[in-house]
């Protein structure tokens, strides 16, 4: 472990109470850690062909496929509050999705 010493634009008492208390990491240390290794992530890695073919058809589907939200109809909503119902009730088995570990 090496050690590097940061001075934030930010002031110390904002950055503690929102990195350990709002957004619950355990110290202020852990969550500059985090925020690091998330944007070497990002910077380093948006260079690789993969990444940018998915960078590429995800502004692709989102120019041609916009999605539009509307409010729920009466019946809609009692139809979804009925399965949620039904789901708390054990009246209807709740199966959960499982991230096979052999895909990436």
């Amino acid at each position: 472990m090496s050690v590097i010493s940061y001075r934030t634009k930010l002031d110390r008492r904002f950055l503690e109470k929102a990195a350990v208390q709002k957004l619950k990491y355990k110290s202020v240390n852990a969550f500059i850690d985090h925020a690091v290794e998330t944007a070497l992530r990002n910077e380093l890695g948006a260079n690789t062909p993969a990444k940018k073919i998915v960078q590429e058809i995800a502004h692709v589907v989102a120019k041609h496929y916009p999605l539009n939200f509307r409010a729920t109809t009466a019946n809609e909503e009692k139809e979804m509050l009925k399965d949620l119902e039904d789901l708390k009730s054990g009246k209807v088995k709740a199966v959960r999705a499982k991230r096979d570990s052999s895909v990436s």
